[in-house]
């Protein structure tokens, strides 16, 4: 990894990162999803900005020493400082003490815990920029995933489905509309995220179509009414719900720290 550019590989995928354009290349399908640069600018992966993103929003405390991947490290445990950050998990951090690198990190949802640890990390290398640049297999299938600040025009220029629009915010705002797509995903191939705002609080909708699955890590839900169709909220410890139902093909997610009530409402003026 360079300051602004990354690769990493496993069995399933590679990615790569030349400081403006990302590849993901899905081996077994070859397929490639490419991410054009979000700005003007090169993307960088800037540590300081993690960190200060971290001492901002969590309260840290040192806990100890433990040995990882063969290298002493110091252990933090990290916890979201007041109510407007609850909906982060909680974090323990073993960072490296000679170059004060992340090398595992435990993130609690409460529901469930993701670890990532980093493994044979080596430091000032000398890797040729040649790493960071992708070449396309031969008949690949190429896919490009936006994930630009768009209005709803934009987005819905870019799906194959039709992107409903709730009349009922709770007195939120619309922000911007992303629009993600994947590969052989249960999550849903192409994924519309529209954000609305009101001060520093907000809600998201999320609407996909080609759901193989509900993730199966979201608690069990409570079942609602939204006219006359099944859905579903499911509450977090955090306090954030997600309220999930269909229409007409398309699954729709409502998430944001809002009562049943609003979510209920916000999904009826969607039918």
């Amino acid at each position: 990894m360079k300051s602004n550019k990354w690769r990493s590989e496993d069995e399933n995928t590679i990615q790569v990162c030349n400081g403006s354009v990302t590849w993901i290349y899905y081996k077994k399908k070859n397929a490639v999803v490419i991410l054009p640069p979000l700005s003007k600018e090169k993307q960088v992966f800037d540590y300081g900005r993690i960190i200060k993103d971290l001492t901002e929003k969590y309260e840290l405390k040192f806990v100890g020493e433990e040995r990882i991947s063969g290298k002493d490290c110091y252990l933090i445990e990290a916890k979201p400082k007041n109510e407007s950050h609850k909906q982060i998990p909680e974090l323990k951090i073993w960072v490296d003490k000679e170059f004060w690198y992340p090398l595992r990190i435990e993130s609690d949802f409460g529901m469930f815990r993701l670890i990532s640890e980093y493994r044979d990390v080596k430091f000032n290398t000398g890797i040729s920029d040649e790493e960071f640049e992708f070449k396309i297999p031969e008949g690949a299938k190429i896919v490009e995933r936006w994930l630009f600040s768009l209005t709803i025009d934009e987005a819905q220029k870019r799906v194959n489905f039709t992107i409903i629009i709730p009349n009922y915010t709770a007195g939120y705002e619309f922000s911007r509309a992303a629009v993600i797509k994947r590969i052989d995903s249960m999550l849903g191939n192409e994924t519309v995220v529209l954000q609305f705002k009101k001060g520093d609080e907000g809600f998201a909708i999320g609407e996909s179509i080609n759901v193989k699955e509900i993730v199966p890590w979201r608690p069990n839900p409570t079942k609602v009414k939204i006219k006359d169709k099944e859905g579903e909220i499911f509450e977090f410890s955090s306090g954030r719900k997600i309220l999930r139902f269909s229409s007409n093909g398309i699954v729709i997610e409502i998430q944001g720290r809002l009562s049943n009530e609003e979510l209920i409402k916000i999904a009826e003026s969607m039918l």
